[in-house]
């Protein structure tokens, strides 16, 4: 209730709003405004018609210029700028923003609404015309008819004004009574929704009261009815539990065969591996031998015919029959021989040519010839060193072989060692782990039995 009346205060603007900062602002633009006396700039910051002290209306900004002074005189020019914001202005909500006790109404916006501040003034045409004492004597020449029809048009003029201002006035407090009405209606719609709705609320707690007392006992019956069935449901899990373990002992059991075969094939397939991989090795090592012994026949067989053709070198360059004591000296006899031989060649060469051949060109044949010989000589020494690097290597790589065929084998009888171990363990870990579900099963049930059982007890003392 304290809510909805505050709601309907605050919508009627009953209670007037202490000044905020914005609007503070707003009202010291305003000051600084009236304190510059800028008619001009004041008249754009008017919102037209305006009323002046309920008496005159004016209508746009040449007639607020024109009556400017009479509206901010010396007086009332002192009363706003000597205004404090926070003390002598009050924000009244819809209405705007006033001085004092409404000497002066502006809009939250800095926008004069009126002024209601009496001043005495001439009529129109007379306040116009006063100006200083050299003005008014240039007008004495006057007439009493013209100053009588200047009053009368004062005064007519005058009474429009507050026609048009009591016209504004009763539609400004026929506007305040539609809103005080649209604000009383909106606090009686929001009145009865409150009212409905804590209808509806209380409406709400008595069915769902019922609704939890219709559960209650139907619980109480249902709970009855379930001692049997959870009963026969205990038999059954106590059967299943049995059976479960009987069913997990027959898979450890087919598990554990399943792994040993697989053990045993696996240890198989290792040990046919191992043989074929023997027999490869034991054939790679005939056909190296082999390959070993062609190459040292046809090396024996290059010797002797080096050795045949240098004893026959020997024997046929060495007069008197006598013989080679040394392979250098063969060695020497037969690179003359191939240098006679190439010079030989290329003088007939030349001779078929028909083209004159001089010593020079002769020795450098048989120099070409001797530097080939040697060349090939070492090729051929070279081709022997790698051979026999080859074959030392060979060996190294088939001792290496051995070496990790064994370390294999111990490998593989240690793995054989530990999966025996952890199937041993492995086994001993199930069968704790089955006593320990045993046990468990054993306690659930004691404890769903003693639940089952005070359950009954109290059922049985409701029943009575």
């Amino acid at each position: 209730m304290k809510k909805i009346i505050f709601l309907i205060a605050l919508m009627m603007g009953f209670c007037a709003v202490s000044i905020a900062e914005s609007t503070e602002s707003v009202v010291r633009d305003f000051i600084a405004l009236v304190k510059s006396g800028n008619a001009e700039k004041m008249a754009d910051r008017v919102i037209y018609p305006f009323t002046q002290d309920d008496s005159r209306i004016l209508q746009n900004q040449s007639d607020f210029i024109r009556h400017y002074r009479e509206i901010f005189d010396t007086a009332m020019v002192r009363i706003v700028v000597q205004s404090n914001p926070n003390r002598d202005w009050t924000d009244m909500g819809w209405r705007g923003i006033r001085l004092k006790d409404g000497e002066v109404w502006i809009d939250s916006d800095g926008m004069l609404l009126s002024v209601n501040h009496v001043v005495e003034r001439l009529p129109k045409p007379l306040l116009a015309n006063t100006k200083t004492q050299s003005e008014e004597k240039g007008n004495a020449s006057l007439s009493a008819a013209q100053t009588k029809q200047m009053k009368e048009k004062a005064e007519k003029e005058r009474k429009e004004q507050e026609h048009a201002a009591a016209k504004a006035k009763a539609e400004q407090e026929k506007k305040a009574l539609e809103e005080k009405k649209a604000a009383e209606k909106a606090a009686k719609e929001l009145a009865e929704k409150t009212r409905r709705e804590q209808e509806q609320k209380a409406k709400e707690e008595q069915e769902r009261k019922a609704l939890e007392e219709r559960k209650a006992k139907e619980k109480a019956l249902v709970e009855y009815v379930e001692k049997t069935r959870r009963e026969q449901e205990r038999k059954a899990r106590e059967e299943a539990a049995a059976k479960a373990k009987a069913d997990q002992e027959k898979a450890l059991a087919e598990q554990q065969k399943a792994k040993e075969k697989a053990d045993r094939e696996l240890a198989e397939k290792a040990k046919k591996e191992q043989e074929q991989k023997a027999k490869a090795e034991a054939a790679a090592q005939e056909k190296a031998a082999a390959a070993k012994a062609k190459a040292e026949q046809e090396q024996k067989a290059q010797e002797l015919e080096m050795k045949s053709k240098t004893d026959a070198l020997s024997k046929k360059n060495v007069p008197d029959g006598k013989k080679v004591v040394d392979d250098k000296h063969a060695q020497d006899i037969i690179l003359n021989e191939m240098a006679e031989k190439a010079r030989k060649e290329a003088l007939l060469k030349a001779q078929k040519e028909n083209r004159t051949v001089d010593q020079r060109t002769l020795d450098l044949a048989a120099k070409t010839a001797v530097e080939n010989y040697k060349k090939e000589q070492e090729q051929k020494a070279e081709e022997a060193k790698a051979l026999a690097k080859k074959e030392q290597a060979k060996k190294e790589a088939e001792a290496k072989r051995a070496k990790d065929i064994a370390a294999n084998q111990a490998a593989e009888k240690a793995r054989q060692e530990k999966i025996l171990k952890e199937q041993e363990a492995a086994k001993k870990k199930a069968e704790e782990k089955a006593a320990k579900e045993a046990e468990k099963a054993k306690k659930l049930e004691a404890k769903a039995k003693t639940e089952e059982e005070k359950k009954a007890k109290e059922l049985a003392e409701k029943a009575k």
